[in-house]
């Protein structure tokens, strides 16, 4: 937790000198080792970029056509590249939907469902925004297979029986 302290603060050579620090040390409670993993992942995040905040700027600055080519570019620098983060893909994408800007956003999450297949929450969020594009075929195709992987989704359960009467 103090490297995720460090980090918020944007000190990048403190986190890193914490986390070097307690690889000398056993964890002692089962929540310890996935917070140990998250603050990794956001020292790799500080050092080396977002994946989502380039193929953000790309489509920013070139639209979804630019934003392809960086981030097949991204996927060929795996994994000394920018860090691929399926959280920062879906907030990339509800950003765009805050911006209504609706093609680009179900590019982003279409792309987060090619890069997480298994991810339940990423299908819900290909389904929310297929929906607001007006893609009902797509919607209820998404939130099928979000069910599929997550059957306890009442969202979900509740949006594909929306989409399937006709509402």
């Amino acid at each position: 937790m103090l490297a995720q302290g460090y980090l918020g603060l944007g000190d990048v050579p403190a986190a890193e000198a914490v986390l070097k620090e307690g690889e000398a040390v056993d964890a002692m409670f089962s929540w310890e080792r996935p917070q140990i993993e998250q603050a990794k992942a956001a020292l790799r995040k500080a050092k080396l970029g977002s994946a989502a905040a380039v193929v953000g700027k790309a489509l920013t600055e070139g639209g979804i056509e630019a934003a392809e080519k960086a981030l097949q570019d991204l996927l060929q620098r795996r994994p000394d590249g920018p860090v691929f983060d399926e959280g920062d893909f879906n907030a990339l994408g509800y950003r765009l939907i805050e911006e209504n800007n609706l093609d680009s956003a179900v590019f982003v999450f279409e792309k987060n469902v090619e890069l997480y297949p298994g991810s339940w929450n990423a299908w819900d969020s290909l389904g929310e925004v297929s929906v607001k594009a007006g893609r009902k075929e797509r919607a209820i195709e998404s939130y099928r297979k979000s069910l599929e992987l997550n059957p306890t989704s009442k969202n979900g359960r509740a949006m594909l029986e929306r989409l399937e009467k006709g509402q």
